[in-house]
Order: structure tokens, then C-alpha cells, then sequence
């Protein structure tokens, strides 16, 4: 072999080891800026927040499921959200308030065509933490904080 032949070896080792594959449903600490965007480090979403997520196990019902939290102290807090999976719309009729969030989409139409599904989240409004307290120095445009979300079989 040649002589760096170990160390590519090893570098390849270790980059594959980096590079997970998109699970099916994400928990706070898969919920990152390295794999979503419109997220911040704090699992603060912003506006929209899109992302690869891996198709279910086949089954012929799913629902996506989405935890939120929003502080209670945000009295008259209300949003829509809007789940996008590859093309496909679907509208939330659920708000989304202060408090904990659980909110479940389903059915979801199936078979998805393709093992990774392109996926997005879209808060109606945003609004910065600091309108609702006033001695937050949080200026981000933010939606809700996410707990965990993505597809839910029965």
C-alpha cells in the first residue's frame, strides 16, 4: 500500500462516523442548525424550519407529530403552522399557544415516493421574546421552541 494509504483509511473512518443518516423522528438533541435550517442552537425556530427526515418503516397510516413549547408568560401568544412534506401541503388546524404544544398531523398520505422526504415547518408569525418580556435582550425572530417532531406510526 502506499504510505498515506492509513491515514486515508482512518480519515475516511472517522468522516463516516460524522455523517448521520436522517432519522425518522428527532429529539431535542438531534434538533440542530448542522442538520435543520431555520433553527437556533437553543432549538429555537425561526419563520420556517426545513430539513431531510428519513420515510417511515412502511405502514399504511402515519402522522407527524410536532412538541413545541412556548413560555406561559406569552399570554396571547397564537400561531399557525404549516407542514410541508416533499410537495405536499398540510394545514395545521391546530394553534400552536402558550405552554406545551403536542400537535398531531394525520393521516399523512401514503406511500412516500422516496426513503429521505424533504420536509418544512412554516410559523405564520414570528415575534421576538423581547414583546413579551421586558427585560429579555432576546431580539430573534422566533416562533417556538421545538422539543421533538416527525413521523408517528399507530
Amino acid at each position: 500500500p502506499k504510505p498515506f494509504y492509513n491515514e486515508l483509511v482512518s480519515l475516511n473512518h472517522k468522516l463516516s462516523q460524522e455523517i448521520s443518516l436522517p432519522k425518522s423522528f428527532f429529539q431535542p438533541e438531534d434538533i440542530t442548525p448542522h442538520l435543520f435550517e431555520g433553527v437556533f442552537p437553543d432549538r429555537w425556530m425561526g419563520k420556517t424550519l426545513s430539513g431531510l427526515i428519513a420515510k417511515p418503516t412502511e405502514h399504511q397510516t402515519v402522522s407527524f407529530i410536532i412538541k413545541a413549547y412556548v413560555p406561559e408568560t406569552w399570554h396571547d401568544y397564537q400561531n399557525r403552522i404549516t407542514l410541508t412534506l416533499d410537495n405536499k401541503q398540510y394545514p395545521v388546524n391546530q394553534l400552536v399557544k402558550a405552554g406545551y404544544n403536542e400537535i398531531l398531523v394525520e393521516p399523512l398520505e401514503t406511500p412516500l415516493p422516496d426513503e429521505l422526504v424533504f420536509f418544512q415547518l412554516e410559523a405564520e408569525t414570528v415575534c421576538s421574546p423581547d414583546e413579551y418580556d421586558e427585560h429579555s435582550q432576546d431580539t430573534r425572530e422566533v416562533s417556538m421552541l421545538l422539543l421533538a417532531f416527525g413521523f408517528r406510526s399507530p
